[in-house]
């Protein structure tokens, strides 16, 4: 699902997160939009993108508070690619993400 540079808000994020037609869903383009911290927490927790492969994030105004939320995340274990370049992170964000273990498949991360 691509949708880059489509006014996505945070509470369509949160939407986005519970919609079951999403279930198997493999790739996540939701780059230059408005999802803050609160739509990363909704998609991180979300049941419905267990299968997720890859996520783009890039320019979303993510903060340390997301990440905190997407580091405790059970529900992206499949993850391969994640992309969050153009946030408000630090690249340290890189080393925490991959320590937590719950992205063990996770090889492409670009953060800062």
């Amino acid at each position: 699902l691509k949708m880059p540079k489509m006014e996505v808000s945070t509470l369509e994020a949160i939407y986005l997160s519970q919609y079951s037609p999403l279930d198997g869903l493999e790739v996540l383009d939701l780059r230059k939009n408005y999802i803050s911290d609160e739509g990363l927490e909704a998609i991180s927790q979300s049941p419905h993108f267990s299968q997720l492969h890859e996520l783009d994030l890039r320019n979303n105004g993510i903060t340390r508070i997301g990440m905190k939320r997407l580091a405790e995340s059970q529900s992206l274990s499949c993850l391969v690619k994640l992309d969050l370049r153009l946030n408000k992170l630090g690249k340290r964000w890189e080393d925490k993400l991959r320590e937590t273990g719950n992205f063990p498949v996770l090889n492409d991360l670009k953060i800062g």
